[in-house]
């Protein structure tokens, strides 16, 4: 089914005839959205039109005639774009030549002919009345500005002095991309920390978020730049889907708004077809909502990936377009006058450092044919594949730890994976991982990185590379939370527990041992308790859940060489903790590389018996965590003490909001199995989940979620109860 055309339409009608042409088929559905909105795109152009046909005879019968030359109505916005939803403001802008209207009067007179009747007929408007020079100067300081102009489209009027304005404004651009490529970029960056990630929040701004449509928007500015051409295919369908996603939730809410609430995603899945008619009321609701949001996760990853591979081909475009030549050249030319071969650093086998990315080093194959280096500028010369490759040993294939060698290097330098170079990670993968010693030591210690592990577990994931380490991975992923306290999806929930484990339990620096005894430090607790003992902490090779040793043999205790975060605060590394929570208990310095270990495998696990139809995910949870650790190849002891921290890591906090001191003390001694080391563990993995939990300022989320004041006391209440029940 096609969108019908739309009819010729008055500008008073204008806002039933865009519902009109948005209306879902018979059963509900919206279909054919890129036919809608070029329908409904047409429509406001006649509409448009004919007032501006009535304003310039309005004018003329008023004594002030309008000149046929060098005044125009101009569309930008998602009206030039062709992408107006049903309910979208029209972005509007007035472009006259000076003295092209006898006096400002004048002028301002016919401005106001044009915006009155759209406010009357109960329209949004965004509206500006501008000279050329005004519209070139404009957006030479506003970024957004000079981005809606990119797709200006003339509307009625003198279309040459839209065409002219739209070039001047365009030259300018590609003449200072090198300059504003910078701002861009970091106007994604402040968005993203503003907003969050579409395929992450549980009610996300599918405009500002990350991945969301203004990247689309940024995107086709560094395409119009010639510096990188933009992505087509699986790019092209994520863009029509989320402006479907976009159409249908204008029709939920009946207004101009990107924001999807909660109370509006039952609807707005059912028109995208997501609601099972098969299944009953009340759970064909929540499955379509589970459904949404991983229709989000995808289509917000599509797009992000294709923002972050333009820009990363632009850079580099700078880069290599940036002069070499200077003066000392002249006597002594760089390299012969030849081009100069690109330069690889390599950081680890069969992985390289070039031009601040993490790529593959050159040589390396991973299907049998060389990829390594030419992933990031398209091809590699011999000479640096000779210097680098034979010193290196670095032609592998099918390396199953390539990816966590990378993955390790981006984060300990906090640098992200080349886009291509993805792809063929998850090649290198094929034939599956091979757990030995190595791969146990990579995947622990990038868990470690703390707020790098984010960014970093954000790119495998777009290639889905951690469900091919942990296949259970991919029935969490992308999947929102139940409960309205998560404002992350449950697969970025776990990721962000682990960054926060990770940054309150570091102590050492990347290749700084660790001492071979405790110091008292070391050993101090951060639950306080009424009566005072020193516990004691298990080694490795001793350890058994429940039983005391009365030391911990110095070789036992091994580093894993994390990133130390010394020097960072407690807001940034506790994000929604108050200094005041923190007074209340004294702060261990750090865990001996066993039990680290262990809470940061717990922290990436913890959820992960979230799935469908699951009533207690913490005892799904722990079965399912104790067979990855067991596919990985951990020790016993380590697969035990994570699958206890699974299976209670709930514990703490229920009793502390539904039980007495005495009572819950008790019942977290026992599920701690009397043992201080793992009490602390326990409220630590706690906190961690809990700091990500909550509304922010940015969302409408009532009252107080997370690690409140109340919350902190309560737990670090009882987890002292408990202490003493020891």
């Amino acid at each position: 089914m096609t969108a019908p055309a739309s009819p010729s339409v008055s500008l008073a009608s204008l806002g039933q005839t865009l519902l009109d042409l948005s209306r879902p088929d018979t059963d509900g559905v919206y279909r054919d959205g890129p036919a809608k909105r070029a329908a409904r795109t047409d429509a406001a152009m006649t509409a448009l039109r004919g007032l501006w046909d009535d304003a310039v005879a309005a004018s003329a019968d008023a004594g002030a005639p309008v000149p046929e030359r060098g005044v125009a109505l101009a569309a930008v916005g998602s009206l030039a774009r062709g992408q107006l939803g049903p309910c979208s403001d029209l972005d509007l802008v007035l472009v006259h030549a000076d003295g092209s209207f006898e006096s400002d009067e004048r002028l301002a007179g016919f401005a106001n002919r044009l915006w009155y009747p759209v406010w009357d007929a109960g329209l949004g408007l965004d509206h500006a009345v501008r000279t050329p020079a005004e519209c070139v100067g404009v957006t030479g300081r506003d970024l957004p500005a000079a981005m809606g102009w990119l797709d200006v489209v003339p509307v009625a009027g003198d279309a040459g002095l839209v065409g002219r304005t739209a070039t001047a404004i365009l030259d300018r651009w590609r003449k200072s991309v090198r300059k504003r490529l910078p701002e861009l970029l970091a106007s994604v960056t402040a968005r993203q920390e503003r907003f969050g990630r579409l395929a992450y929040v549980n009610q996300p701004d599918v405009k500002e978020t990350r991945g969301g449509l203004r990247d689309t928007v940024l995107l086709a500015g560094i395409a119009a730049s010639w510096l990188a051409d933009r992505p087509h295919g699986r790019y092209d369908d994520a863009v029509e889907r989320l402006l479907d996603v976009r159409d249908c939730i204008h029709l939920a809410t009946r207004r101009d708004t990107n924001l999807l609430l909660a109370g509006y995603q039952p609807a707005v899945a059912a028109m995208l077809g997501l609601a099972d008619p098969t299944l009953p009321d009340g759970m064909r609701e929540a499955k379509s909502i589970d459904d949404l949001q991983t229709l989000l996760a995808h289509l917000g990853r599509a797009i992000a990936f294709g923002l972050d591979s333009t820009a990363s081909r632009a850079a580099r475009t700078l880069v290599h377009d940036r002069p070499r030549f200077s003066f000392f050249q002249i006597r002594s030319p760089r390299a012969g006058g030849r081009r100069e071969a690109p330069k690889f650093d390599v950081v680890a086998p069969g992985v390289a450092l070039h031009e601040g990315e993490i790529v593959l080093a050159p040589g390396v194959s991973v299907d049998g044919s060389a990829v390594g280096g030419a992933v990031a500028v398209g091809s590699v010369g011999t000479a640096a594949e000779a210097a680098v490759a034979p010193a290196k040993g670095l032609v592998l294939e099918r390396e199953p730890l390539l990816p966590l060698r990378a993955a390790v290097e981006a984060a300990k330098r906090g640098l992200s994976i080349n886009t291509s170079t993805l792809v063929n990670l998850r090649r290198a993968l094929a034939g599956g991982v091979t757990w030995n010693d190595e791969a146990r030591r990579l995947f622990v210690e990038l868990l470690g990185y703390g707020p790098a592990l984010l960014q970093t577990w954000e790119e495998l994931d777009f290639v889905d590379i951690p469900s091919r380490w942990m296949p259970e991975w991919s029935a969490i992923r992308n999947r929102p939370s139940a409960s309205a306290a998560h404002r992350f999806t449950i697969d970025r929930h776990m990721v962000e527990v682990t960054s926060r484990l990770a940054s309150s339990s570091d102590t050492h620096s990347p290749g700084t041992p660790s001492s071979d005894t405790h110091s008292p430090d070391t050993r101090s607790l951060r639950i306080p308790s009424l009566n005072t003992h020193s516990p004691d902490i298990h080694s490795p090779d001793t350890h058994s859940l429940g039983a005391h040793s009365s030391a911990t043999p110095s070789s036992t205790i091994r580093s894993l060489h994390t990133p130390s975060l010394e020097g960072v605060g407690t807001a940034k590394r506790f994000r929604g903790e108050s200094p005041a929570d923190r007074s209340n208990f004294s702060c261990r310095t750090a865990y001996d590389s066993f039990h680290r270990q262990a809470l940061l495998l717990a922290g990436i696990l913890h959820d992960i018996g979230k799935r469908p139809g699951v009533t207690d995910h913490a005892a799904e949870g722990a079965k399912h965590a104790r067979a990855i650790l067991r596919r990985m190849g951990f020790d016993g002891a380590t697969v035990d003490l994570v699958t206890l921290l699974v299976r209670e890591h709930m514990t703490l906090s229920q009793c502390a909001q539904t039980r007495s001191p005495a009572e819950g003390g008790r019942i977290v001694a026992d599920a701690v199995r009397h043992d201080p080391v793992v009490l602390d563990m326990l409220f630590d993995l706690t906190r961690a989940d809990m700091c990500s939990l909550g509304a922010t300022s940015g969302e409408s989320i009532s009252g107080q979620l997370g690690w409140s004041n109340w919350h902190a006391q309560l737990v670090t209440a009882m987890a002292a109860a408990a202490r003493d029940a020891l």
